[in-house]
């Protein structure tokens, strides 16, 4: 009876060949499809760092030059982030709103742009996300991080940074055990361009470990001050972060800001017409899903992209 199916096997071997190479190559289809539909599962439970729900996104707009109301005298900096400031007060003067922050930046939690150095530690590679905020703007608060190492929320925004001030996630004590309070500690990464001198970073408060993106199980993350905001920066891609009061109906919300906003967020020639929920944030919305499954796919053999190669060392 085996000898009569060994026959007929190898009688279709060929046949049999092409079925068996079909198998495979569906399974293989089969297991690329489906990993990254694990990971993205598996990732997505994981804690961001920060509580999303009830943070919404206000786009800074501006007025063009060739528009009535135009002032040439609001272009410059210093009234620009004055009327930026201005609509900061009222939002976080009207009803429903906890906090409120403004981000002139393209890279933060939650944004759809990024900026990543790669540092090291003695031999290890350290790969860094980089956020950056405004001192004295509410930042940490709006966003809700965890505290570690002591400081509060209210501390790490209202502290007198100086140019290449830190504030770092609290996980990289995991590769870095022996370091003890990253609070205090110096930070220096040597340029690809062998002209520069070595960049020196002092790190001024910690926070716990913050996920950029609720698809990736995130970096170790790096907090930049802003001290020097330029006109362009405010009016092209900035935003203000709000936070809403935990009772506060979104939905209502929504519909209640748009008619105010109208009226009432004007300053110079800075504008805000509307709120949009970042689907970053949004962590239940099915086109999250869908767009982080496709971001997987593409990001499978090259998932970490560097805007500005470094070498750091913690000392």
């Amino acid at each position: 009876m085996l000898k009569l199916i060994l026959k007929n096997l190898w009688a279709r071997r060929v046949r049999n060949a092409w079925l068996l190479a079909e198998l495979i190559l569906v399974t293989v289809l089969t297991w690329y499809i489906t990993d990254p539909l694990f990971v993205l599962s598996y990732n997505q439970t994981l804690p961001l760092g920060y509580e999303p729900d009830g943070l919404l996104i206000a786009p800074i707009r501006s007025l063009p030059s060739t528009a009535p109301d135009y002032n040439k005298e609001e272009a410059d900096s210093l009234h620009t982030m004055e009327n930026m400031h201005r609509m900061l007060r009222k939002l976080r003067d009207y009803p429903g709103v906890q906090n409120a922050a403004p981000l002139v930046t393209f890279a933060f939690p939650g944004s759809g742009g990024s900026s990543y150095n790669t540092y090291a530690y003695d031999t290890l590679a350290i790969p860094a996300s980089i956020s950056y905020f405004i001192p004295h703007t509410g930042f940490f608060e709006t966003f809700g991080f965890k505290t570690f190492e002591g400081k509060t929320l209210g501390e790490l925004d209202n502290m007198d940074y100086q140019r290449n001030d830190l504030v770092v996630s609290a996980d990289l004590l995991q590769i870095l055990p022996k370091v003890g309070r990253l609070t205090g500690k110096r930070l220096f990464y040597n340029s690809d361009d062998d002209e520069k001198d070595t960049t020196f970073f002092s790190i001024k408060g910690v926070v716990e470990k913050v996920r950029s993106r609720n698809y990736e199980q995130g970096m170790y993350s790096f907090f930049e001050p802003q001290l020097n905001v330029r006109s362009k920066e405010v009016w092209n891609g900035g935003s203000f972060l709000i936070r809403l009061q935990p009772d506060v109906s979104e939905q209502r919300f929504l519909h209640d800001f748009r008619t105010w906003a109208y009226s009432n967020l004007k300053a110079g020639n800075l504008y805000i017409r509307e709120l949009v929920k970042n689907l970053i944030f949004n962590s239940d919305n099915f086109c999250s899903i869908y767009t982080s499954f496709f971001t997987l796919i593409m990001k499978r053999d090259n998932f970490i992209a560097t805007s500005n190669k470094a070498t750091a060392i913690i000392i």
